[in-house]
């Protein structure tokens, strides 16, 4: 059998933006239902008490690409794991389809890509494939054909401790695929790929995405995340900082809006509007970039008596958005911690 790009046609810009901007209606109830999750562990000789989950909230509906976004260490591969029922929460409730995640109906329906794929060094993608779908039970070409789709085939005989990281996460997603699952979980999928891999990868996903199937990714490949997803989900230190369409983070005319609270003016640099809301010390303060942005939050966390509210972006990149929440994350959490 040859690779085949020919055989699988990529979806048309029209399909994958119908497909993308309907996924949200499609079922009324939510494949990935977790709420207030918490989650410590000990740390340092005493064993105190750090958070690796604090509060968090997500919300998957059926058929729909969604994405998980944070900094490092902001709880994104640890909630991926809660899903899966292999790491347990101190409190808090996780449901898929409405069921526990340990039920056999919720997990034999869910696909999982780790952000580091680790298979046996001497096993090769054949026998990986051979392996797991006689552990689901799945008979027949499916695990070659997905083999094919990734561009893996003509590596299928040729053991895994040669691959490149990019060749062992593409094998990763070949084998989260296999029994079709209803839900697709994957952790970091385009780290380490090069451009072919990424252009592969995000074609098996838009297709898997407009057979039915539902998919909760986690990238710092922002592009991915404002291309593929109708909704995200933004979490940092544990927290979930906002979760909606991808299209309303992203709209605007550009720039920022920042509200605070302080009773004396404050001269904020590079603002180009600067004014008083009401009579009791809000104020409104609007910048064309997140540079005069920054120096803005710095300077009102250096005053004790300035309360740093709300942070809009205007911007039409997701990136710079992302950049803006979190920048007004931590100032918030400075500002809590004097």
């Amino acid at each position: 059998m040859m690779e085949a790009s020919s055989e699988h046609s990529e979806p048309s810009t029209n399909q994958l933006l119908a497909a993308r901007d309907a996924s949200a209606a499609r079922g009324s109830g939510f494949a990935v239902e977790a709420v207030d999750l918490h989650k410590t562990v000990p740390v340092g000789f005493l064993g105190k008490a750090r958070a690796l989950l604090d509060g968090l909230t997500l919300r998957v509906s059926e058929g729909e690409i969604h994405g998980l976004v944070g900094r490092n260490g902001a709880g994104k591969s640890t909630l991926m794991r809660v899903l899966l029922g292999v790491t347990p929460v101190q409190r808090g409730t996780v449901r898929l389809w409405g069921r526990d995640p340990a039920d056999p109906q919720a997990r034999t329906a869910v696909g999982y890509a780790p952000d580091i794929a680790l298979f046996p060094p001497t096993l090769t993608p054949r026998e990986i494939v051979r392996l797991h779908t006689a552990l689901l039970g799945v008979s027949g070409p499916e695990g070659l054909d997905i083999l094919n789709q990734l561009g893996l085939l003509s590596h299928a005989d040729r053991p895994v401790r040669i691959f490149s990281k990019g060749m062992a996460q593409r094998l990763s997603l070949a084998v989260a695929l296999l029994g079709t699952p209803r839900l697709l979980l994957l952790d970091e999928p385009m780290s380490g790929l090069d451009p072919e891999g990424r252009h592969l990868v995000r074609r098996l996903i838009r297709q898997s995405h407009a057979s039915g199937m539902t998919i909760l990714f986690s990238s710092h490949v922002l592009a991915d995340v404002e291309d593929l997803c109708s909704r995200a989900t933004i979490i940092d230190g544990g927290r979930t900082l906002t979760s909606g369409a991808v299209r309303d983070m992203t709209a605007g005319d550009g720039g920022f809006t920042l509200m605070y609270r302080c009773h004396e003016a404050i001269a904020l640099p590079e603002c180009h509007a600067h004014e008083a809301r009401d009579g009791d010390g809000l104020w409104e303060a609007r910048f064309t970039n997140a540079a005069g942005l920054e120096k803005a939050l710095a300077l009102l966390n250096s005053i004790l008596h300035a309360e740093i509210l709300t942070i809009q972006s205007n911007r039409r990149g997701f990136e710079d958005y992302l950049h803006a929440l979190l920048s007004s994350n931590q100032a918030i959490h400075r500002s809590e911690s004097t």
